[in-house]
């Protein structure tokens, strides 16, 4: 399992090469569309909590996710990271496809045995669609976005399987 792991990294980092800008053209082009984005995220790979988005020229962007949720009896957090390449982009809609990698864990308080602790890392390949909430445009709009994830790799079980996120952003 630990090859399977290890070559599904190896897989995501070079498919991320692609999302570089390949030209001026990229920067150029960008300016019809949003440059950075800020919102929710809520996904199995990419990580749970507040995100933040920043376009590279016209193909290629970054996603960072991270959150905290703390309860009584202990602290659950996520962090992500999600590299997002435009297969297509105009004022409409977004499709994207990329890499997430995500952790997610629980510290335990004074009151849990700290052998409950918990955490995971979770890596996937996704393929996403972002459209407008509101107005007709994906630009300076509030937008939705659903991603697919498959392989997504889950190092607590050791599986190979689906996984899903949503997310609410603002475009600007």
């Amino acid at each position: 399992m630990k090859n399977v792991f290890s070559l599904l990294i190896i897989v995501l980092l070079f498919s991320s090469l692609a999302a570089l800008p390949t030209n001026a053209q990229d920067a150029e082009n960008s300016r019809n569309y949003a440059d950075y984005s800020f919102g929710l995220n809520l996904s199995n790979v990419s990580g749970l909590g507040l995100s933040y988005r920043i376009f590279i020229g016209d193909k290629a962007g970054v996603q960072l996710t991270g959150g905290i949720i703390a309860t009584t009896s202990q602290t659950s957090y996520s962090g992500g990271f999600e590299l997002q390449y435009a297969l297509s982009r105009t004022p409409n809609y977004r499709v994207f496809v990329g890499p997430a990698f995500g952790v997610y864990g629980s510290s335990a308080d004074k009151d849990i045995p700290s052998s409950q602790a918990q955490s995971d890392f979770n890596a996937g390949l996704g393929l996403g669609l972002e459209v407008p909430i509101l107005g007709s445009s994906v630009r300076n709009q509030l937008v939705g976005s659903l991603t697919i994830y498959y392989p997504t790799f889950y190092t607590s079980e050791g599986t190979i399987s689906f996984g899903i996120g949503a997310g609410v952003h603002y475009n600007f």
